[in-house]
Order: structure tokens, then C-alpha cells, then sequence
């Protein structure tokens, strides 16, 4: 008897360290593989999944979603075999969101704004220029200069930059990190930039392939079917994963689709029920897949990068490209307009991306993810070798 009771003290203890081990919150790490099946499941209950596959905390902000909203969020996804970062990505998409990873790398919040950043107190610093030597170029200065730093996007009239007329030193009221970011802009642009290089980017996307899966053969069989079926069946035929933008269904019925019946290429489908739903058009994704997108997609950019979902903030790298001879030839206003058209639509609108043009240096500042700075080198080099 007494050995019985031993035996049932110790599996409970290791039961109860099982289920401790299980409910531990673990570290971000945004390679781990997670496998979800959302299809039909809100808000509430994908965070429930979440935290189980991944063991990571999540917090929804009020920006987002209520919480006595989840049950009217349904996501229509099957992200079994990607990686945590993956599954982030293609559900914030979804809800019209981005998300960032909390100080203590354990939490991830769904976040719609730099708001966060409003209880960072900013540090006084007065910097000394000598890239100016006329008050007329203040302006143009000063302009650039809070195009690279985006206080726009952080809305706080505590964090300021000005230019003070008697000495030319730069007033700036900024976090830490911003003001990081300040210094090496300026290093940027008063060292020589970087000649840009052929990158090759598509190389990773293998565009071959993906024009092959476009031009797959598929057959469309759909009565009054829901949109989310339709793709999962697509994605089955064409062995490709197919996300969409969620935000225009919310609280309403995911449309109901009747296509014409038959035989056509994948590509063709799918320009039909972006028809039919009145999406902007698809974009590709080199690890993920398609994206039914509510944004406008010219044709050149159906083959292009779409950008993780991350609030970009920290340790964004600052490049500068020498490109004299480029904004001679093209302009520095067709320059910058060149080089916007090169970044993904999501980083395209991310407040932390910054480019300008310092005429006086010649160099092309640009502020941006890693990827996405190899991106911009390559279109570069390839407008360079155009001329």
C-alpha cells in the first residue's frame, strides 16, 4: 500500500511538471515551426492557439479589436508546416494589422500605431552641423531630416528637431533610439555611399516557379460558395498556400461566389474573384504564397516582395548609396519616386522606412529593413546599368 502511495505522489508531481512545463511562457523565436488549422476560428480562439502551439503571451490592443469583438473576427486559414513569424504575418495581414514583440521577448502585441512609444522620454542634444553653410538650405534640411525620422508617426509634441539659426546646430527632443537612428543618417550622408551592386533578389523567389504555378491548370466548380472554400480548393489544386485580406468581411458574411464553370489557369481564377469581390489584386510571397490584397496592385508588382508585418522600430539598418550620376540623369524628385516603387507595399507605408536624397553628398539615405535594403541596391544597380 505504502508503495502504491509513493507511485501516485510521484506521477502526480511529474503530471504537475508536465503541465508547468506546458503552460511556461517561452521565449519569441519566429523561426519555430507551428501548425495551425483557423479555418472558421475568431479572434479569441486563435489566440488560445497561439499561445498553446507557440507558448508565447499575446495581447490584442483596443485598436485592433475589443475583446467582446473576437467572436465576429473569423479567420479562414489553414498555416500548418510555417514558421511562427509566418503564421504572424498572414494573420495580422488578415486583420489589418501589424504586431510587435514585447521588451521581455515573451509577449507578442497586436498593435496598429507607434502609440507605445508615447511614455519613452526624449533626451535634449544639441548637434553640431557642418553639412549646412547657408540659412537657405535649412529648410530643405529640416524637411529630410524629419522624413527619416517620422515624428508624424509617433504623434508626441514632446519629441521635436529644429535648426538654430546662430550656430547651425541641430535642437533635438527624441528617444534614444531615434536619436541612433539621427547619428547614423548624418554618417550617412557626409561619408561616401555605397556603390550599389546587382543583388539578384528574384533569385529567392524563383520566379520561374511561380509563373509555372500560376499557369497551372485548375477547375472551377463553384455555386454560390464561399470565398474561403473556393481558395482552399484552388490552394489544393495548385499545391500553394492562398490568404486574403479579411478586414473588408468583418462582421458580415464572407461572400458567396457562383465562378464559370470549367477549366482556366490559376492566375486567371484569381483575377476573377478579385473581380467578383472587388479586391485590389494578388500579390506573391518568396516562402509563403499568394495574397488577395484590398490595395490596388499594378501588374508590375504582382511579382514582387510583400513584407513581414513587425512594427519596424529598433535597430533598423541606415545605408547610404552613391548614386550622383542617377539623380543627375533621372532627377532627385524621379529618383525618389524610383526607389518608393522598389519597397513592398507593407514597408511602403511603415512609418519607421525613411529615403532622401543629400544632393550635397550625392548619397541615397535610405532607412529599411535588411531584405528590403538589398531590394533597393539591386533596383539601383539595375537603373544604373539602364543608362
Amino acid at each position: 500500500m505504502r508503495n502504491l502511495t509513493i507511485l501516485l505522489l510521484l506521477m502526480l508531481f511529474f503530471s504537475s511538471a508536465s503541465a508547468s512545463e506546458r503552460l511556461r511562457i517561452r521565449r519569441y523565436n519566429p523561426r519555430q515551426r507551428v501548425d495551425l488549422d483557423l479555418n472558421g476560428k475568431n479572434l479569441g480562439e486563435v489566440l488560445a492557439e497561439l499561445k498553446e502551439k507557440s507558448g508565447v503571451d499575446f495581447i490584442v490592443e483596443q485598436d485592433v479589436a475589443r475583446p467582446e469583438e473576437f467572436p465576429q473576427q473569423v479567420l479562414y486559414f489553414d498555416l500548418r508546416g510555417l514558421t511562427l513569424q509566418q503564421s504572424l504575418d498572414w494573420i495580422t495581414r488578415a486583420l489589418g494589422t501589424r504586431y510587435r514583440v514585447g521588451e521581455d521577448g515573451k509577449t507578442i502585441v497586436f498593435s496598429s500605431s507607434y502609440g507605445w512609444l508615447d511614455e519613452i522620454t526624449p533626451i535634449y542634444n544639441a548637434i553640431p552641423l557642418g553639412m549646412i553653410t547657408t540659412w537657405e538650405e535649412r529648410e530643405d534640411f529640416c524637411l529630410q531630416v524629419k522624413e527619416l525620422m517620422k515624428l508624424y508617426a509617433v504623434r508626441e509634441p514632446q519629441y521635436q528637431i529644429r535648426l538654430r539659426e546662430a550656430d547651425y546646430r541641430l535642437e533635438v527632443n527624441l528617444p534614444e533610439e531615434l536619436q541612433s537612428r539621427l547619428n547614423a543618417s548624418f554618417r550617412a550622408m557626409l561619408n561616401p555611399g555605397k556603390i550599389p551592386q546587382p543583388r539578384n533578389p528574384e533569385a529567392a523567389i524563383d520566379l520561374q516557379g511561380l509563373e509555372q504555378t500560376l499557369a497551372k491548370k485548375v477547375l472551377l466548380d463553384s455555386v454560390n460558395t464561399p470565398l474561403n472554400e473556393i481558395l482552399a480548393e484552388l490552394s489544393f489544386q495548385a499545391d500553394i498556400n492562398i490568404g486574403f485580406d479579411h478586414l473588408p468581411f468583418w462582421n458580415r458574411r464572407i461572400p458567396a461566389l457562383t465562378l464559370p464553370r470549367g477549366e482556366t489557369t490559376l492566375a486567371e481564377a484569381l483575377a476573377v474573384i478579385c473581380t467578383r469581390t472587388k479586391l485590389g489584386g494578388w500579390l506573391l510571397s518568396p516562402s509563403q504564397g499568394l495574397w488577395l490584397t484590398v490595395q490596388e496592385v499594378d501588374e508590375d508588382r504582382s511579382f514582387r516582395y510583400y513584407s513581414g508585418r513587425e512594427l519596424l522600430w529598433e535597430d533598423v539598418p541606415v545605408r547610404g548609396y552613391a548614386v550622383p550620376m542617377l539623380a543627375r540623369r533621372l532627377g532627385e524628385e524621379k529618383l525618389l519616386e524610383k526607389v518608393r516603387g522598389m519597397l513592398p507595399l507593407d514597408v511602403a507605408t511603415d512609418p519607421s522606412v525613411g529615403a532622401i536624397y543629400h544632393a550635397r553628398g550625392g548619397n541615397l539615405i535610405l532607412i529599411a529593413p535588411e531584405g528590403v535594403q538589398e531590394i533597393v541596391e539591386d533596383g539601383l544597380a539595375r537603373l544604373d546599368f539602364e543608362q
